[in-house]
């Protein structure tokens, strides 16, 4: 008596596992994009924080402060944010009444965040959902 696998069986474990891969590989392209998404919002909304505790910290209520890191990225540095945001390009501004505007694109993912005064929570735009650039992005960075 024989042991082992005929070429049979290796072939129906082979087809098998191929129509798995088919099957999960959308899904977890899928969640490691939504990951992506959540991380970029939580970003944006620690650059609104950041901005919130400059404020707070240097106590310059009532003054206009405003930081663009679209031209020069190094400019980020000035919020003390911890990581490293090489990728990202926009402006965030704090208003006479202490209200923040925010816009901000990520190279890499190809999104922008942006939040006017008047808005409470930021918005995610997704390139691939609805058509925007980088400039596109920072267009919508308005200090009122």
């Amino acid at each position: 008596m024989k042991k082992g696998f005929t070429l049979i069986e290796l072939l129906a474990i082979l087809a098998i596992l191929a129509i798995i891969a088919l099957v999960t590989t959308p899904i977890v392209l899928n969640i490691i994009n939504d990951v992506r998404k959540d991380s970029f919002e939580q970003t944006a909304d620690s650059i609104v924080t950041a901005v919130r505790n400059l404020q707070n910290n240097n106590d310059t209520f009532g003054v206009e402060k405003e930081v663009d890191f679209s031209e020069d990225q190094g400019k980020i540095e000035e919020l003390k944010l911890d990581g490293s945001y090489d990728n990202l390009f926009g402006k965030v501004g704090i208003n006479k009444n202490g209200k923040i505007a925010l816009a901000v694109w990520d190279n890499d993912l190809e999104m922008c965040a942006y939040k006017s005064t008047s808005a409470k929570e930021v918005t995610i735009v997704d390139n691939e959902v609805e058509s925007i650039t980088q400039d596109n992005c920072i267009k919508k960075y308005v200090l009122e």
